[in-house]
């Protein structure tokens, strides 16, 4: 760890400022929207027509190309599909009814659908 001393008298380590920056890189990395279903398909599709194609012309590169482009796509495909899945159960908050009255239970239900919660028996 190599230390600095800044104008103000006050030491930095570079090994602090490494770390900053690369928390405010994971930051903005988090905060980037995954692309949609049909683009992450594409790519993956695309991948996936290389590699059979490189298949045809003996084409190593063309092949690892390909590869790595089917692999993206699915990944990416993946994370989309898991990001929309988090959204939507975070949208619909989940009640336990083991807590309720069973002759309480039609009205509760009836409430809570009219706020948009789920019940569920855990």
């Amino acid at each position: 760890m190599v230390e600095t001393m800044n104008t103000d008298g006050t030491s930095t380590s570079i090994h602090g400022e490494v770390a900053a920056k690369a928390r405010a890189a994971a930051a903005r990395a988090r905060a980037i929207s995954p692309p949609d279903e049909k683009t992450a398909l594409a790519l993956a599709g695309g991948g996936a027509l290389m590699m059979c194609l490189s298949w045809q012309l003996r084409s190593r590169s063309l092949g690892a190309v390909g590869a790595i482009a089917a692999l993206a796509g699915g990944g990416l495909y993946a994370r989309g599909r898991t990001v929309r899945d988090q959204q939507s159960t975070s949208a619909t908050p989940l009640v336990a009814v083991d807590d309720i009255d069973p002759s309480d239970e039609p009205a509760v239900a009836a409430d809570l659908s009219t706020d948009g919660a789920s019940v569920t028996d855990s």
